[in-house]
């Protein structure tokens, strides 16, 4: 019993390591939604055309990833902030949506997996 339960912590702590990090994703995604231009601001900084807060570096850094992935390593929170903020795109600038995909997937190869996680509700 004991070795169960230390094989499951392990088996834990291991995919926690596999998640990106919760604590560099501090934005509040709602106040990000409600304000275009702020939301714009975040597209500028995914793109490399304009400045990008802290919390903007960091989710830049694994848009690639999470792209190929579908956010499989993303928590629960960030699932719902990524859907949140993408959906806001897609509705409110669909020129940036439309140029942060062709950044993002040039071919197009991961669209369908995106389309599933953005229309999942997990």
């Amino acid at each position: 019993m004991k070795l169960f339960i230390v094989l499951s912590l392990l088996a834990a702590a291991a995919l926690a390591d596999d998640l990106y990090d919760e604590s560099k994703t501090n934005l509040d995604v709602d106040e990000l939604v409600s304000n275009e231009r702020l939301l714009k601001g975040y597209c500028a900084c995914f793109l490399g055309k304009g400045p990008c807060t802290a919390e903007g570096v960091n989710i830049k850094k694994f848009i690639p990833d999470a792209v190929q992935n579908a956010c499989s390593k993303c928590s629960p929170r960030q699932r719902s902030m990524v859907r949140k903020m993408c959906q806001a795109i897609k509705e409110k600038l669909p020129a940036d949506w439309q140029e942060l995909a062709a950044a993002f997937d040039p071919q197009g190869q991961y669209k369908s997996k995106v389309d599933t996680f953005l229309a999942a509700s997990d």
